[in-house]
């Protein structure tokens, strides 16, 4: 699963005179654009997706699928697995020169200081990840659109919402016309003609027919297009996560192909190739090109959770939360609920998230001091940890708590929701910013 932080970052990264080219020639197919500028949006893109694949593989996790061998069965407590924490553990990237080698891989920090500490009977649970080759991802196609296309549309996008909040404010001079240059307009704004003729030919004589009428600006019809565009670039960035998810899943399937004629043991699971192997298995194992791989010792957890299920039943019948002090991280957002039923369902989308790195939930609460004692007065959450501290020059305390996942009582968040010492709630994973 890939956030949207990692897609604003993909987005960045790329080349803005690139996409502007291809944008351009979209509508020229006969020239052809240079091979350098098609290798350096490759390299561009082989470095963000290998962050954002990386993030969500060796520390997060993808949604998972069923395993390619039903019968696998394995004691996997035998095994070796990643200890690495999500909380502080740096990004990755797939360059060669940013991993350690051994024995013609590339292989994480990690499993490299495994390797180095163990015999070669040590069993190890290590997680295949192919390098992406940007000019391969560019075309790969998902739903009958490529990457490329995706990357293009959601920059056109993006592009028509900036020009209409910036028409939204220019408009208010431009909707007097000629009038603009030649006389002034009733606040003493006066342009030059150079001024006014570059701007009308950067927003076009279509956008000032449609939202200048009769000298009026339509500002409402410019923020209800720009809202619709809005709602069209997070449709393109959801678009952009599943080709990339769909991405990294056919990766996974063709490296299996690879691997399962070494004979050593592996599993495709989570959309993500494992392997089960020894150290001295893992060092004879003989592939070609063994260079387009990165290995890492996979996290148990995401091994171990299973595709769309939710390790607890959530009581959708409760009602009465006091919604306005809630707020609810999900997916890089801030959602402050306007129902019942969206706190308990987002409350499942952040669970569903996050649940293949974490088995908790984390709750911010900021309280009065009337809540003498947070431990003992809401003991009524089951909570796994808690701890508060006062606010510097405030009559607020600031609490901590963790639930495990199997003790999450809609009921109880509840009432927590409508104490009278209770004034803020933050629910979120781990990774959740906190407040302030």
């Amino acid at each position: 699963m890939i956030n949207n932080t990692l897609l604003q970052d993909a987005m960045g990264m790329i080349d803005e005179e690139f996409i502007e080219e291809i944008i351009e020639n979209s509508a020229r197919p006969s020239k052809k654009l240079t091979w350098q500028r098609i290798a350096a949006v490759a390299a561009c893109l082989c470095l963000t997706v290998s962050i954002a694949t990386l993030t969500s593989i060796f520390f997060r996790g993808n949604t998972p699928s069923n395993t390619s061998d039903p019968d696998f069965s394995i004691n996997i407590d035998q095994y070796i697995w990643s200890t690495e924490s999500t909380d502080n553990m740096s990004v990755e990237i797939a360059v060669d020169d940013w991993y350690a080698a051994w024995n013609g891989w590339s292989i994480t920090s990690e499993l490299y200081q495994t390797l180095e500490n163990t015999d070669d009977q040590a069993l190890l649970a290590i997680i295949v990840e192919t390098k992406s080759n940007g000019n391969n991802m560019m075309k790969f196609k998902y739903n009958g659109t490529t990457y490329e296309e995706i990357i293009i549309e959601q920059s056109k996008l993006e592009q028509k919402y900036n020009k209409l909040i910036e028409f939204y404010k220019v408009g208010e001079w431009l909707k007097y016309g000629e009038a603009l240059y030649t006389t002034g307009i009733p606040d003493g704004e006066r342009w030059s003609k150079q001024l006014y003729d570059s701007e009308v030919a950067y927003y076009g004589q279509e956008m000032l027919d449609r939202y200048i009428v009769n000298g009026e600006l339509l500002s409402d019809k410019i923020m209800q297009d720009a809202e619709e565009t809005q709602q069209q670039i997070e449709a393109q960035e959801q678009l952009l996560k599943d080709c990339l998810a769909a991405y990294h899943k056919q990766n996974s399937i063709d490296a299996e192909e690879v691997f399962v004629k070494t004979g050593v043991t592996h599993c495709l699971k989570n959309d993500s190739l494992y392997l089960f192997v020894s150290k001295q298995e893992l060092e004879d194992i003989k592939i070609l090109n063994k260079s387009k791989y990165i290995l890492g010792l996979a996290r148990k957890r995401v091994f171990e959770v299973d595709a769309d299920e939710l390790p607890v039943e959530l009581d959708h019948n409760i009602s009465g939360f006091d919604l306005e002090k809630m707020h609810l991280y999900y997916d890089g957002k801030t959602i402050q609920p306007t129902s019942d039923s969206q706190v308990i369902t987002t409350i499942e989308n952040i669970i569903m998230l996050d649940q293949y790195a974490y088995d908790h939930l984390e709750i911010h609460v900021d309280s009065t001091f009337s809540l003498t004692d947070p431990k003992n007065q809401l003991n009524f959450l089951k909570y796994d940890t808690i701890y508060h501290y006062k606010l510097n020059k405030s009559q607020i305390i600031s609490i901590h708590i963790n639930i495990k996942y199997e003790n999450i009582d809609m009921q109880a968040l509840q009432r927590l929701s409508n104490m009278e010492e209770i004034t803020y709630i933050h629910i979120g994973s781990t990774l959740t910013p906190i407040p302030g």
